[in-house]
């Protein structure tokens, strides 16, 4: 399971020469499968507005991904 969640966030650095178009391409993947995560999470917990519990968790994600980017990441 966990080989299948990481290779879309691998896949861009397989495809792509330029490492910097790479890594935005993988966070923008990793951004889209948080929301999704936190769709179904939301839906499956019964929660009124799934769609914010997807944003909750792609917020989440943006602002790890902003602290790793200041980091020198």
């Amino acid at each position: 399971m966990v080989v299948v969640a990481t290779f879309p966030v691998a896949a861009p650095f397989l495809l792509i020469a330029d490492a910097a178009t790479a890594m935005h391409v993988s966070q923008a993947v990793t951004l889209g499968m948080l929301f999704i995560a936190g769709l179904v999470l939301g839906r499956h917990s019964g929660y009124r507005k799934p769609v914010r519990a997807g944003m909750a968790m792609a917020v989440f994600g943006a602002v790890l991904i902003a602290i790793v980017n200041a980091l020198g990441g």
